[in-house]
């Protein structure tokens, strides 16, 4: 690995079989993912709910 770009490719490739962009995962710090994965374009609608999935999450669990 010679970039940092390597290592997130790789890690995306170990945790979630998958090597597309972009690839949406909102993780803890402790490695638990909070909602479902999302690869590929999403309406900016959508990306908004997405992230509003890990606002309440973290929320809940400060």
């Amino acid at each position: 690995m010679k970039t940092i770009g390597d290592r997130w490719s790789l890690f995306q490739q170990v945790n979630f079989n998958n090597n597309s962009q972009p690839h949406y995962v909102l993780v803890t710090p402790d490695g638990k993912v909070i909602n479902t994965p999302v690869s590929g374009y999403m309406p900016k609608e959508d990306f908004k709910k997405f992230l509003e999935c890990g606002v309440n999450y973290y929320k809940k669990n400060k």
